[in-house]
């Protein structure tokens, strides 16, 4: 590309090459200096145009006619000094062409990388953000682009959407369309947090029949659960529930809940009982504030687990409520004998100590959940001890639940003819809705001796045997040259607990008959076994 230029003293017009731009000429003519101007950028299609026209001679000279011909006029000496003759040859065509094909190439691919740089950003930025907030972006041009056309103008892109705040998300995240992550099962309870849940529903159950415990299934029908051979075929029982001093303490002491038993003692109702599956099912009067209802476990108890139990065996050493830990051996169906008939149920078999007295508490998981009731223990084996599983609790107590409670006054069967009564003393039932003891009152302070019996084919002379109670329930009994000491409790009806310091026939805790008739005694056992005693004092 060649540019013109006029020399300002005569008027002369040159054509020079566009690299000498930006310099200065000596005229030819009249050696003037001529400054050369920068052209302006041309477009590629202009600059494809002005090729084409362009000279491929040397600048031409180009006088004006009309002015004379005449000589340059002169410059100063120090003008005249010699100056490197100017490059008048332009460049040839052939030699610029490439250059100019090699700019455009060079345009268009660095236009091309960069919407690809660009379409590239636009893409990891929608796929970092939610589908929601995705913008479409427009499809990226093509890397090249031919030479003859002009790369085309991108798209106009619409301004992305504001980032939005990064919602939290709990770890591990759960992925978009997978499953839920399974729940956490909750932390097992320590033994002092079971106790705190097996404390405000148990129960300590009297009965003729004997002491046990048991533990309220559902407060709102005042239903509590406890073992058959607890009741036995008693329909009233007395029920006493867990006591507190005034700071908010358990009271564990016996004495107190001796001296306050007319106060303590709830009246209770057996309105089911089953002799295979060893349980009963009492409805009480009411409830203490504090006593709520122990939840039954949905599932069994794995093998291997830790169970906890409380019930009443620690009377005799003046500790109620007292807590037995264990581990599940297994579960199995059992069919075996019992001095009270045939059980045949599920058996939860644990290796925790169970002593009498404990009979019908809960059996508790460390998740605060009843899984059996206690029931019995085997005195050949050690560490070994049958619950009733709470299988059989859930099919029980629906079973019952709805039960009426038996009218008042004596149970059902024939009633005493006209005739003479037979001879010796006949223990007296207990009085209907009795809640208290029919010996309070007549044994505090007495001693008794025995009359001449015969016992298991012997006879046994007067005063082999004897029985001093004292006013602060303390016994003694004595069997010929044996002295046997420890304490009394008076239970419902005719109800007497013996609770001996040392084993007395391999037990310490006796549940016994004590009827009182002026100046005469009868003490029966469990087994129908009856002792006569007159009153010595």
């Amino acid at each position: 590309m060649a540019i013109t230029i006029t020399c300002p003293g005569c008027r002369v017009r040159l054509n020079v090459a566009d690299d000498r731009a930006g310099t200065r000429l000596d005229c030819p003519r009249c050696d003037a200096a001529i400054p050369i101007p920068r052209p302006s950028v041309p477009t590629v299609r202009d600059r494809a145009t002005v090729a084409a026209h362009e000279p491929t001679t040397a600048p031409s000279l180009d006088f004006d006619e009309s002015e004379p011909l005449s000589p340059p006029p002169r410059r100063a000496a120090a003008r005249h000094e010699p100056e490197p003759e100017p490059d008048w040859e332009p460049e040839p065509r052939a030699a610029r062409a490439p250059r100019s094909n090699a700019l455009l190439y060079a345009a268009a691919g660095a236009c091309g990388a960069l919407l690809l740089v660009l379409g590239m950003l636009l893409a990891i930025r929608a796929y970092q953000k939610k589908p929601e907030d995705v913008v479409a972006a427009p499809a990226a041009a093509p890397a090249t682009a031919p030479a003859s056309a002009p790369a085309p103008a991108p798209a106009p892109t619409p301004a992305p959407a504001p980032a939005k705040e990064p919602t939290p998300v709990p770890t591990p995240a759960p992925t978009p369309h997978g499953p839920a992550p399974a729940p956490t099962p909750p932390a097992p309870l320590s033994g002092e947090q079971v106790y705190q849940r097996l404390i405000r529903s148990a129960a300590l159950i009297e009965s003729p029949n004997g002491t046990g415990s048991g533990f309220v299934v559902d407060a709102e029908k005042k239903l509590v659960v406890t073992n058959y051979h607890v009741v036995g075929s008693e329909t009233r029982v007395s029920v006493i529930f867990p006591v507190y001093d005034p700071k908010g303490q358990l009271i564990t002491d016996v004495g107190e809940y001796r001296r306050r038993a007319s106060e303590l003692a709830v009246r209770g109702v057996v309105i089911g009982r089953e002799t295979t599956c060893d349980l009963a099912l009492i409805r009480v009067d009411r409830l203490p504030e504090k006593v709520t209802a122990a939840p039954l476990a949905a599932a069994p108890a794995p093998t291997g687990s830790v169970v906890y139990s409380v019930g009443g065996s620690g009377a005799s050493d003046n500790l109620l409520w007292r807590l037995t830990k264990g581990t599940v051996r297994g579960r199995s169906q059992r069919q075996q004998k019992a001095d009270f008939g045939q059980v045949d149920c599920m058996i939860l078999e644990t290796d925790a100590p169970v002593n009498r007295g404990d009979s019908g508490g809960p059996v508790m998981s460390e998740r605060g959940e009843v899984v059996a009731v206690v029931s019995h223990f085997d005195g050949s084996a050690r560490s070994v001890s049958g619950n009733i599983d709470v299988e059989e609790v859930r099919k029980f107590v629906p079973r019952h639940a709805a039960a009426p409670s038996p009218a008042p006054g004596p149970g059902p069967g024939p009633k005493p003819g006209p005739g003479p009564k037979p001879p010796g003393p006949s223990p007296k039932p207990p009085e209907p809705g009795a809640t208290v003891s029919n010996n309070k009152g007549k044994i505090e302070g007495t001693e008794w001796e025995s009359l001449e019996t015969v016992f298991k084919g012997k006879t046994l002379p007067e005063g082999a045997l004897r029985l001093t109670f004292t006013q602060n329930d303390r016994m003694v009994y004595e069997i010929g040259r044996d002295t046997y000491k420890g304490r009394y409790t008076l239970d419902t009806g005719d109800g007497v607990t013996f609770l001996f310091d040392e084993e007395l026939a391999g037990k310490k805790t006796h549940a016994q008959k004590i009827t009182i008739r002026g100046n005469r005694l009868t003490l029966t056992d469990p087994d129908g076994t009856a002792f006569t005693f007159q009153k010595a004092r």
